[in-house]
């Protein structure tokens, strides 16, 4: 829950710029989502997001290449947003298309659920 209401009050570039800068006052902004749980979130997720963020393509085993090569920008930035959160690529993209399927074309609406669908 506390994801989507992130989601809901920041975009999916706040977001990964606000933990990639430590940006603790901009995280606590949302509502219900206090100092201490930002500082958690920009600690556990900071290396995780430039672990995954620095990933090419090539770099990415399996099938999962194909599909990563196929999704658009919007998707990209929906992908991201949710390895943020601390999910995989592959599940992030399963998410992504069955959000897409579903009729989602905004990346919030397309987050939303991705989120509401794992």
């Amino acid at each position: 829950k506390m994801g989507m209401t992130i989601m809901a009050s920041l975009t999916a570039n706040e977001i990964a710029k606000a933990i990639a800068v430590g940006d603790i006052a901009g995280l606590s902004a949302v509502k219900g989502l206090g100092k201490k749980t930002a500082e958690r979130l920009v600690l556990e997720l900071r290396e995780q997001m430039k672990i995954q963020c620095g990933a090419s393509a090539s770099s990415v085993s399996g099938g999962t290449a194909k599909s990563v090569a196929a999704i658009s920008n919007g998707d990209e930035d929906a992908t991201q947003a949710l390895m943020a959160l601390g999910y995989t690529r592959a599940e992030s993209l399963k998410a992504i298309s069955r959000a897409r399927q579903q009729g989602a074309e905004a990346l919030e609406d397309i987050i939303m659920v991705a989120l509401k669908g794992m």
